[in-house]
C-alpha cells in the first residue's frame, strides 16, 4: 500500500511540476528581467543552465536614448540563440530605485501579454511561443516581439529598460534553455517649446522648423519635437498650432 501512495505522491509532483513549466509559455511571472524591482531576479529563477551561452542575445530595439514628455515609441525585443528553437520574454521600464516609468501599451495582443495582469511588466503570450518555434529558422533562429512605450508626461529623469530573453529548446522543461538580459537608459528632452532653433528667440525664424515638424513629426529630431509639441501632448498635430503662433505674437 505504501508503494502506491509513494507512486501516487510521486505522479502529482511530476504533473505539477510540468503544468507549471508550460504554465510560463502563457507567459513569464512578474519581476523576472533582471531590473531594481525585481532584485535582479531573472528566468533562471525557473529555468537552467543560469546565464546565457553561445551566441544567444535578447536586444531593445528603438528605445529612444532621449523620450519627449508623453510620446508613444514602439519598442522591438528579438531574442535569438541559434542551437535553441523558440523563445520567451520579458520587459519593464525603470528607474534606479524600481519606480516603473511610463506607460506599456500592447501593441501586440496575439504574441504579448501582460505578466501577471500586470500593466508594468510585459511578456510573451502562448501563442507568442508557438509561432516563434513555427518561425524561428525562417527569422534566422530567432524571434522577434513588439510592444509600445509612452514616456512620462514630466520629467522624472532617466529610465531605463530592462529585458530577459529566454530562447528554449521545445523539450517541454526547463532543462537547456537559455536566459539573456540587456538594459538600456534613456534621459529626457528638455527644451523651450515653440523655439525650433532654440536661439532664445520665438519668431518667424522658427516657422520653418515648426512647419516640417508638423508634417513628418515621426522624421522630427527629440529636441524638434520637443519644441513643436506645445501642448506636450506626446503629439504635434494641429492642436499646436494656434499655441505656436500665439507664442509668437506674444514670445
Amino acid at each position: 500500500m505504501r508503494p502506491r501512495v509513494f507512486l501516487g505522491i510521486t505522479a502529482a509532483v511530476l504533473l505539477r511540476s510540468s503544468s507549471e513549466c508550460q504554465a510560463h509559455r502563457s507567459g513569464s511571472p512578474d519581476f523576472r528581467n533582471g531590473s531594481p524591482s525585481s532584485s535582479g531576479l531573472t528566468c533562471t529563477a525557473c529555468h537552467a543552465p543560469p546565464g546565457g551561452t553561445g551566441t544567444g542575445s535578447v536586444q531593445i530595439l528603438n528605445a529612444p536614448a532621449a523620450y519627449n514628455f508623453n510620446r508613444v515609441y514602439n519598442i522591438t525585443v528579438p531574442v535569438a540563440a541559434p542551437a535553441q528553437a523558440g523563445a520567451g520574454f520579458e520587459l519593464s521600464v525603470e528607474n534606479a530605485a524600481g519606480t516603473h516609468l511610463g506607460t506599456l501599451i500592447l501593441s501586440d495582443a496575439t504574441n504579448t501579454r501582460f505578466a501577471d495582469n500586470n500593466p508594468e511588466w510585459v511578456t510573451h503570450s502562448s501563442s507568442g511561443v508557438t509561432n516563434s518555434i513555427s518561425n524561428w529558422s525562417a527569422q534566422g533562429n530567432s524571434a522577434t516581439f513588439n510592444l509600445r512605450w509612452r514616456a512620462p508626461a514630466t520629467n522624472v529623469g532617466a529610465v531605463t529598460f530592462y529585458a530577459a530573453g529566454n530562447a528554449i529548446n521545445n523539450s517541454m522543461n526547463s532543462a537547456g534553455d537559455r536566459v539573456y538580459t540587456t538594459n538600456v537608459s534613456a534621459t529626457p528632452v528638455t527644451c523651450a517649446v515653440g523655439d525650433m532653433d532654440q536661439d532664445g528667440f520665438k519668431n518667424g525664424a522658427d516657422i520653418a522648423g515648426f512647419v516640417e515638424s508638423l508634417l513628418a513629426p515621426s522624421t522630427a529630431s527629440d529636441a524638434q519635437f520637443c519644441a513643436a509639441d506645445i501642448n506636450v501632448d506626446g503629439n504635434v498635430d494641429l492642436n499646436d498650432v494656434q499655441l505656436f503662433v500665439g507664442l509668437l505674437v506674444a514670445p
